[in-house]
């Protein structure tokens, strides 16, 4: 009796990624990789306004300078950076008992929700189409680079 490796696809992982073209996954890592940066970016100034608005909230006289230059790029790339990799990896179930994966799940999704709501606070000019803004550049850049490249390597896109 033979047992498949791990690597070895089946007919029907096969057959999903062979009717998308590379020229797919090739697209949705740049786009990905183009548009991680400005979801990065208004993420970290929001971060900025949130503390700002907490701040003030508690009356304490200290703000936090928007970022700027290379020190904010440097933030935009780690705050950036820290959000994306939770977000790619939500707590999973298997092996965990059910407390802990709640307590993992409340923070998972604290994470995504503050990700959101920075990013929306980062813009300029916030208004209804920023907010769906918002949204797609929370998800998007991230899933569009990590399904362009599973698309490019040849794997189903699950």
């Amino acid at each position: 009796m033979t047992t498949a490796s791990p690597t070895t696809t089946t007919p029907r992982e096969t057959r999903a990624t062979a009717a998308i073209p590379r020229a797919y996954g090739l697209m949705a890592v740049l786009l990905g990789v183009a548009f991680w940066p400005l979801g990065a970016w208004y993420t970290a100034v929001g971060w900025a306004w949130v503390l700002n608005w907490l701040l003030a909230l508690v009356a304490l006289p200290w703000r936090v300078p928007t970022p700027e230059g290379v020190y904010g790029i440097a933030a935009a790339a780690i705050i950036g950076g820290i959000y994306s990799a939770i977000e790619l990896s939500p707590p999973r179930r298997k092996g965990v008992d059910w407390v802990s994966w709640l307590m993992l799940f409340v923070v998972w999704l604290f994470v995504i929700i503050s990700d959101v709501g920075t990013t929306y606070a980062g813009m300029t000019q916030p208004s209804g189409i920023a907010a769906v803004l918002a949204i797609l550049l929370t998800f998007a850049p991230d899933q569009a680079t990590m399904r362009g490249v599973r698309i490019l390597r040849g794997k189903p896109l699950i």
